[in-house]
């Protein structure tokens, strides 16, 4: 299991241009953080080079819940 290589709090960040909009989108950060067993952040929206979630990101929890953020 991948868990157990996360610090307690941890989680995976995905900063690829709409990388979390849509069903397909949802159903990947979804995925992964079922596979995972962490909290999985994708962005929404397009995204700049070295930048943080610049429009917003939506949070995939192991429980199946998303959570949308905007910046």
């Amino acid at each position: 299991m991948l868990r157990e290589h996360f610090a307690p709090d941890g989680w995976v960040e995905l900063h690829v241009c709409k990388v979390a909009e849509g069903e397909r989108g949802q159903a990947l950060i979804k995925g992964l953080a079922h596979l995972l067993k962490v909290p999985v952040k994708g962005a929404v929206g397009e995204q700049i080079t070295g930048g943080g979630f610049e429009n917003g990101c939506a949070i995939a929890y192991p429980s199946g819940q998303i959570v949308y953020r905007r910046q």
